[in-house]
């Protein structure tokens, strides 16, 4: 187990955001899951300085970010604070945790369910990662709820939250979505936690098959959560995971980032050598180098000295992490056109034949775009 951590002795720091604009680097420091002393004395040096309040909080409020620039702003205690900022970040934390409450029990129930009628089901993400990596609901916001399934429990499980009211939006290969009778939340099931459309693209992501949860299951780990004990992903699965996602989604807010800083800050010991055979066999281990890579450059996560260096010798991860970066705080200049969208996704694969699966789900996703408008005018 490597857990020998690089210090400023071995290798300096190296910031991905150099010289960002103060409203910027008061985020990046106050979005850290777990707020250093050094970080806490950064923002209160940053409030000493004339700020753009205003977007301070639209940035905060785009990454999912309020509840951590709350506490932030709370443990300064600089009165150069506008009293209205203050008030309404503490609204939206009192409402983040009704919110994450709500979602608790929602979760609770529905695994309960499940596990009456013999269907194991894991929890993603969602409250218990909030419990689990920021110790506290309060300090990350929930969108929707996440649970892996086995895929034999797929049709067993379809049937019975039909049975209990609850309504399927969506059947794809590799999951469903859920709403209950209030529509309140949304539920995801997956029986792979690396699911992805397009028919070329799902050729790439059927070969990881260590997403499933056959292959998860003997290292699970059991967390207790909410009064009960529930089974949750082992740390080094649940980062690979987490590292998957956010590449898929370009990284494009800094809540899932400070989900990667806040599992290696409160999991300073993982196997990484058994991590790093695992991304590569699949050819993930670009993936996971960029989540860490953005994770050490923006929120001052610490990584093993051999791991950093694993990192440098991928010089395709450093300019993937410098253009993600230099994107995050500027959605303007991030174009959402088709052929930028998969030349960036061809750029995190670092073996020939998934790039080329992906350049033909390209082709063909341009071919349906361009056909679609002449069956319409037909």
């Amino acid at each position: 187990m490597i857990t020998t951590h690089m210090t400023l002795a071995d290798k300096p720091a190296s910031p991905l955001l150099p010289g960002a604009r103060p409203e910027i680097s008061l985020l990046l420091h106050s979005a850290r899951p777990h707020l250093t002393p050094e970080a806490a004395g950064q923002v209160a040096a940053l409030l000493r300085q004339p700020l753009d309040w205003e977007n301070v909080l639209r940035l905060a409020t785009a990454h999912g970010a309020r509840p951590l620039l709350y506490r932030a702003l709370r443990q300064a205690s600089s009165e150069s604070v506008p009293p209205a900022v203050m008030a309404g970040l503490q609204e939206h934390t009192t409402n983040t945790i009704r919110r994450n409450l709500f979602l608790t029990g929602e979760l609770v129930k529905l695994v309960s369910l499940l596990e009456s009628h013999d269907i194991p089901a894991v929890p993603v993400k969602g409250p218990v990662l909030a419990e689990t990596l920021y110790g506290s609901l309060a300090l990350r916001e929930i969108g929707d709820l996440d649970i892996l399934i086995h895929q034999a429990d797929r049709s067993p499980l379809k049937k019975l939250l039909l049975a209990h009211g609850y309504e399927c939006q969506y059947d794809a290969h590799y999951g469903y979505k859920f709403v209950p009778r209030d529509r309140r939340v949304l539920i995801e099931v997956h029986w792979n936690a690396a699911g992805y459309g397009g028919p070329w693209l799902r050729k790439v992501w059927q070969r990881t098959a260590l997403f499933e949860l056959d292959r998860l299951w003997p290292r699970l780990v059991i967390v207790p959560f909410a009064g009960r004990r529930v089974r949750n992903l082992a740390p080094e699965d649940l980062l690979l995971v987490l590292c998957v996602h956010g590449a898929k989604h370009r990284w494009s807010l800094l809540r899932w980032i400070g989900d990667v800083a806040a599992l290696l800050a409160v999991h300073p010991a993982l196997y990484w050598d058994e991590l790093l055979d695992q991304a590569r066999q699949p050819g993930l281990d670009r993936m996971l180098f960029l989540g860490l890579r953005l994770a050490q450059g923006l929120l001052g996560a610490e990584l093993p000295r051999s791991i950093y260096l694993a990192i440098e010798s991928d010089d395709q991860v450093e300019q993937l992490a410098a253009q993600v970066s230099s994107l995050l705080f500027d959605k303007t200049t991030w174009t959402d056109k088709l052929w930028s969208r998969q030349a960036y996704l061809r750029q995190l694969w670092n073996r020939r034949q998934d790039r080329v699966l992906l350049y033909l789900d390209h082709i063909l996703r341009y071919g349906q775009k361009v056909v679609e408008p002449l069956k319409k005018r037909l």
